[in-house]
């Protein structure tokens, strides 16, 4: 066989397969139906919207609670260490907090979380050995 009546097979057998793939292949999916807006009613809500009640309506809310206004950020470590007390309890806010400068430390944690770790000093953490 000479090289062009291989290249004409070749072109001939590619066409048919491409022939055979466009019309063998499935029908694409109907479109689905357009579904219309929900009718609106006078009040310019939905039917729908119209048709639900408030079945449990939230509470009033409670009169303003008084707060101490915060201390200053050099005076807040005893405040800090108290609420985490209540919240943690005694023994494991000592064995794993540096209790000294605390807000300090979590914040130069938290501004840090997208750039480079924390180093050892300034962690609220204390580091474990091991």
């Amino acid at each position: 066989m000479s090289r062009s009546t291989v290249m004409l097979l070749t072109c001939l057998v590619a066409a048919l397969g491409a022939a055979g793939w466009y019309l063998l292949r499935p029908e694409p999916a109907a479109p689905e139906e357009v579904l219309a807006p929900p009718a609106e009613t006078a009040g310019g809500l939905s039917e729908a919207q119209a048709q639900a009640q408030i079945e449990y309506p939230l509470p009033e809310p409670a009169a303003e609670v008084a707060t101490e206004p915060l201390p200053p950020l050099d005076e807040s470590d005893a405040s800090m260490q108290e609420a985490l007390g209540t919240l943690f309890g005694k023994a494991p806010l000592e064995s794993f907090l540096i209790p000294e400068r605390i807000i300090r430390r979590i914040v130069v944690t938290v501004i840090s979380l997208d750039g480079e770790p924390v180093p050892l000093r300034l962690r609220p953490l204390r580091h474990t050995p091991g």
